[in-house]
This record gives structure tokens, C-alpha cells and sequence, in this order.
């Protein structure tokens, strides 16, 4: 039964960020080029933020999405 509870958490926070990365990818590569001016090192800066969010749940966290990911993403 707790490997069941385990499995459907591990499931619903995929799921959680799999919605974020549909509703916000867009928006972050927007801000990563228009810092760098290059389609590819913008793509390659949203793909590593994704994957950093991910790793360390740093996502689960967020109040302010929009705010959140713009500022890290000027900064990668």
C-alpha cells in the first residue's frame, strides 16, 4: 500500500511538472533570448532551468512562476 502512495506522489509531482514546463517554456525562452539574442543559447538555457527546477524541487516551491522563472533565467 505505501509503495502505491509513493508511486501516485512521485506521478502527481511529475505530472505538476510537466504542467509547468507546458505553461512556462515558452515564456522562458522568450526572456533567455532576449538576453542572448541566439535561438539555440536560448533553448539550451530554458532546457538546463527545466532540469535544475526538477533536481532540486525547487519548482514546488514557487509563488510568483512568471517572476521566478524570468529571474533565473536572465541570470543562467
Amino acid at each position: 500500500m505505501t509503495a502505491t502512495l509513493t508511486q501516485d506522489a512521485e506521478q502527481s509531482r511529475e505530472l505538476r511538472f510537466t504542467e509547468l514546463v507546458e505553461r512556462q517554456s515558452r515564456f522562458v525562452f522568450k526572456v533567455a533570448w532576449a538576453v542572448l539574442r541566439n535561438t539555440q543559447d536560448a533553448e539550451d538555457i530554458a532546457q538546463e532551468l527545466f532540469l535544475k527546477l526538477y533536481q532540486n524541487s525547487a519548482w514546488e516551491t514557487i509563488l510568483d512562476e512568471r517572476a521566478f522563472l524570468a529571474r533565473a533565467a536572465w541570470r543562467l
